[in-house]
């Protein structure tokens, strides 16, 4: 595809009305959008049409944006806030694990160790949120933090 032809396909999506870019949308990434709002299908589209012309993020890159999103803490769905927010009181742990706690699970012939720590879970020296957050540091895929660890049994398949 010529850059031409990118840019034509970008300038078309200013036309098309939000079922238009969601069909469009469908076509491209291959499944249906989050969020069908029309700035964010527009944006989304451009750069998945450009990703697929010029390349889009290498592996690496996607690992480590998705290690640095999971420790980050923003709520999500609200507007910015008009006044500074108050600092977080220090919770317990919701999790039911104490602090101190060694997590040793097996994986790809290595034993993986986590520790619990006061805010998260530490592993390599790098604390992320949850369980779940470390897990999918550690494979590079999505995964249940407590069924990785072994903290949860798998259901039965029937």
């Amino acid at each position: 595809m010529s850059e031409q032809t990118v840019l034509a396909r970008i300038t078309a999506l200013e036309r098309m009305s939000v079922a238009e870019l969601v069909v469009e949308y469908e076509a491209v990434v291959g499944k249906p959008p989050r969020i069908k709002r029309k700035d964010f299908l527009k944006r989304e589209l451009a750069w998945h049409i450009q990703a697929a012309v010029y390349g889009g993020l290498s592996e690496d890159t996607e690992r480590r944006l998705d290690e640095i999103i999971e420790t980050l803490d923003v709520p999500l769905g609200q507007g910015a806030p008009s006044a500074p927010r108050r600092p977080r009181q220090a919770r317990g742990r919701d999790d039911g694990l104490a602090v101190g706690t060694v997590l040793v699970r097996p994986y790809k012939g290595q034993d993986v160790r986590v520790t619990v720590v006061e805010h998260g879970i530490e592993w390599n020296g790098v604390v992320y949120s949850s369980l779940t957050a470390a897990a999918k540091a550690i494979t590079g895929s999505k995964w249940n933090g407590k069924l990785f660890f072994g903290l949860t049994p798998r259901a039965n398949s029937r």
